[in-house]
């Protein structure tokens, strides 16, 4: 047995209403992509009532600000065309944002999807233009495909895993994906690893973390129909050095299956999920909040209770790390055993939590 000092969370759930009519508010959405640039958190696209949007949103948190009236602004320059489920990759320098994958919908009618007209967008924050680059080897399944979560190295690569594509002339639209891709944004080239041992299953939804030369992958769920749900007891991980996949089983507090929750790396070194439902009843995925402790072997689950629990069902959502906050915004909440989805009305949720270090055992 051996002495070890156990992380406690203290979550305060804060509900910050947007009611100041002096500044911006962008409208409700689901199925952004949001990237921290410096102190701005900038967000990407998304979708709300079958519309899809081509805005670029943004609040800057570098200075404490009135949480009733949060500080947003707009670019005015928009994306080319309107994106749901892009990803971002940002370069090494801080200065382009590469949105990659997403899906797209006639400007005139927005009950036609549409692939996008490029297979990237380049948005240079220098001079507030959109460009297409030219990317070697590029995927081409990349065209329209959504429900990613890309990971960045401190190389300037991202990695991706799975998502799925829409074909919109098929019966069945939906193509899912197992294929590992690197999109190298220093050389501007993509490599598509196509012959890897132990490669998960095709999945989307997930949530992924970068911890020490490897990205975990953690729920998500495979297929569009039936039960499909990703176990969240065996967690696959990709060797970012090695290029080798492995997968580790896991032990601790029962956590349930889920998807369109998201996952964080927190300051100490633990993985850290919140939200998502389970596809098959489409209820709030229990615990809400739980981390992983990746550490140890087996990995280990640990439920997190809340003093103040937080809006049921938060799926779909953008979660960030600035400092020791965690941003949660631009959510879908799922309402019990009802499928369709609603967006929160002007709202984000941020989750504070306070760091308490006691002595306890190891088992």
């Amino acid at each position: 047995m051996n002495s070890f000092r156990t992380l406690l969370y203290s979550l305060i759930v804060i509900s910050l209403t947007l009611t100041n009519v002096k500044c911006y508010i962008p409208d409700p959405r689901y199925g952004q992509s949001s990237v921290l640039v410096g102190s701005n958190l900038y967000f990407f696209g998304g979708t709300r009532r079958g519309k899809y949007y081509d805005q670029v949103v943004y609040l800057n948190l570098s200075s404490s600000f009135n949480t009733l009236s949060p500080p947003w602004s707009q670019i005015t320059t928009p994306i080319p065309t309107p994106l749901y489920f892009p990803f971002p990759c940002l370069s090494t320098d801080g200065s382009t944002i590469y949105l990659v994958g997403g899906m797209s919908q006639s400007l005139s009618n927005s009950s036609i999807r549409m692939l996008p007209s490029a297979y990237t967008y380049a948005f240079d924050f220098n001079n507030l233009q959109w460009t297409t680059p030219n990317i070697t080897n590029f995927n081409n399944t990349y065209l329209g495909r959504t429900d990613i979560s890309g990971v960045a190295d401190s190389n300037g690569k991202y990695y991706f895993f799975g998502g799925y594509s829409t074909n919109l002339t098929a019966a069945d639209p939906r193509i899912y994906y197992n294929d590992t891709n690197i999109f190298d944004t220093k050389a501007m080239r993509w490599s598509t690893l196509t012959t890897l041992s132990n490669t998960p299953s095709s999945r989307t939804n997930y949530g992924a973390v970068l911890k020490n030369n490897f990205i975990y992958y953690i729920g998500g769920y495979r297929g569009y129909s039936g039960r499909n749900d990703i176990d969240m007891n065996t967690i696959p991980s990709f060797d970012t050095v090695n290029l080798k996949w492995q997968s580790m089983s896991t032990s601790g507090d029962s956590v349930g299956s889920r998807y369109g929750h998201s996952a964080i790396l927190t300051q100490d070194g633990l993985i850290l999920i919140y939200g998502g439902v389970e596809r098959i009843s489409n209820i709030q995925a229990q615990p809400v909040i739980a981390t992983l402790d990746v550490s140890v072997t087996p990995y280990v689950w640990k439920a997190i209770a809340t003093n103040n629990a937080p809006p049921q069902s938060l799926v779909y959502h953008s979660a960030t790390l600035y400092g020791i906050y965690m941003i949660i915004a631009f959510v879908s909440w799922q309402l019990i055993l009802f499928p369709s989805f609603r967006t929160y009305s002007m709202k984000i949720f941020s989750l504070f939590f306070q760091l308490i270090f006691n002595t306890s055992s190891r088992f």
